[in-house]
């Protein structure tokens, strides 16, 4: 039967599934961390904090019962504190004993996890824009465009030709055809685009190259294949 969310904290099968994706998070955390969140390509490697899903930059993860496991996977995978560019205290400071030489100054591995979570798992964009003035504006810019497609527009078509219509030569051997749009034509890319359209050779109106080259060239047509 369907459990609650409720019910679910206290299903041991359900705890051991979420321990164990826990478990494999946090050991590539550690790792990414480990190599400041970027891969052996340099490519940024980017985290969610587990416990509000935004970015892994804001997550505090010491002393966070979402991370209560850091400790055990940052053990197995025998890390220290220096192992992510964190020293180590003075030994025998306050607090010091056998266990812990260190006493309140000992570094944990965890804290150094956070300091590179703090540091290293966003990125951030140094390079900023040029500030131009007009004057050396007008020589980064050219404002000469050239490369636009100057279409014309004919003021009459060849008799027997209207808008809509499909026109093609005279040929046989020559698969070339027109929409006639706006006082264009737009050229079909192929004759699948023709037939996929729904047109059929009974459609078509034929001229000689002469009337077809009097009808201005439109931009040709795009066939969306579904």
């Amino acid at each position: 039967m369907p459990y609650t969310k409720e019910e679910l904290q206290s299903v041991g099968f359900y705890n051991s599934y979420i321990d164990k994706i826990r478990g494999e998070y946090l050991s590539g955390l550690i790792q990414a961390a480990k190599n400041n969140f970027r891969n052996t390509e340099g490519v940024f490697i980017s985290y969610e904090d587990i416990e509000t899903g935004l970015g892994i930059e804001d997550a505090q993860i010491n002393d966070n019962s979402e991370y209560s496991t850091l400790t055990t996977e940052l053990n197995r995978a025998g890390l220290e504190a220096e192992d992510f560019g964190l020293e180590q205290g003075e030994i025998g400071g306050a607090g010091a004993s056998a266990a812990n030489p260190y006493g309140d100054d000992f570094v944990s591995a965890s804290e150094g996890v956070q300091s590179r979570i703090e540091n290293f798992s966003k990125s951030i964009q140094n390079k900023q824009y040029p500030i131009y003035d007009e004057l050396n504006l007008n020589q980064v810019i050219d404002r000469n465009i050239s490369e636009l497609v100057d279409f014309g527009f004919a003021t009459s078509l060849p008799d027997g030709v209207k808008n809509g219509d499909i026109i093609t030569n005279d040929q046989a051997d020559n698969t070339d055809k027109w929409l006639i749009e706006g006082f264009q034509k737009r050229k079909f890319p192929n004759l699948y685009s023709f037939y996929g359209e729904g047109y059929q050779v009974v459609d078509l109106v034929r001229l000689t190259d002469e009337q077809i080259e009097s009808i201005p060239n439109g931009e040709d047509l795009i066939w969306c294949q579904n």
